[in-house]
C-alpha cells in the first residue's frame, strides 16, 4: 500500500510540472530567466575590470589594412612638385585606430629631393573603411623637364589601444615638368 502512494505521489508531482510547463506564464518566465542570464553573462565578459577602462575579456588588436589607391593632383614647376597620396584605411579592430605620423622621402630620377614627416590627426573608427589623403609640397633645387619618374615612400604610424602599428608604402609616378 506504501508503494502505491508513493507512485500516486509520484504521478502527482509529474502531473503539475507538466502543467506548469504548459502554461504560458511559466514559459515566459523560463524564457526570460536565459535572456537575463545571456545579457549579464555577456556584460561580465565586456565590463571593464577597473576605472581605467581595461577590459576583463580578452581580444586580439589586429594590424590596420592600408590599401594604395592613387596619386593624384599632381602639379609642377621649374620649383616645385605637389601631390596626394590617397589611401583606403581598414580597421578590423573593436577600438578606435588613431593615424599619429607618416614619415617619408621623395626621390626624381633616382634621387632624393626631400624628406619629412606629417603629423596625424586621422581617426578610424572601429570596424570602419576609410580614405586618407597625404598631402606633399616639395620644393626643387635643381630644374627637372618633360616625363620624369618620380617615387614616394616612408612609412604611416597608427595606434589601436595601447599599440602602434608600423605601415610601410612605396608608390612611383610620371610627372610632366615644364620645358626649360
Amino acid at each position: 500500500m506504501e508503494e502505491d502512494s508513493v507512485n500516486s505521489l509520484r504521478e502527482k508531482i509529474v502531473d503539475e510540472k507538466q502543467q506548469m510547463l504548459q502554461h504560458k506564464s511559466f514559459a515566459g518566465l523560463l524564457l526570460a530567466t536565459g535572456l537575463v542570464l545571456a545579457t549579464f553573462g555577456t556584460a561580465a565578459v565586456l565590463m571593464p575590470e577597473n576605472p581605467t577602462g581595461a577590459f576583463s575579456g580578452g581580444f586580439e588588436i589586429k594590424d590596420l589594412e592600408v590599401e594604395d589607391v592613387n596619386i593624384r593632383g599632381v602639379e609642377t614647376s621649374e620649383t616645385g612638385l605637389t601631390f596626394v597620396q590617397d589611401y583606403e584605411i581598414t580597421n578590423p579592430n573593436i577600438l578606435r585606430a588613431e593615424f599619429q605620423a607618416a614619415s617619408y622621402r621623395i626621390s626624381i630620377e633616382g634621387e632624393s629631393v626631400k624628406t619629412g614627416s606629417i603629423d596625424g590627426e586621422k581617426i578610424f573608427e572601429a570596424g570602419q573603411t576609410e580614405m586618407m589623403a597625404l598631402l606633399h609640397e616639395t620644393a626643387l633645387e635643381e630644374s627637372y623637364s618633360g616625363t620624369t619618374p618620380v617615387t614616394v615612400e616612408g612609412k604611416m604610424i597608427f595606434k589601436v589601444g595601447d599599440r602602434e602599428f608600423e605601415k610601410y608604402y612605396r608608390n612611383s609616378f610620371e610627372a610632366e615638368f615644364p620645358a626649360n
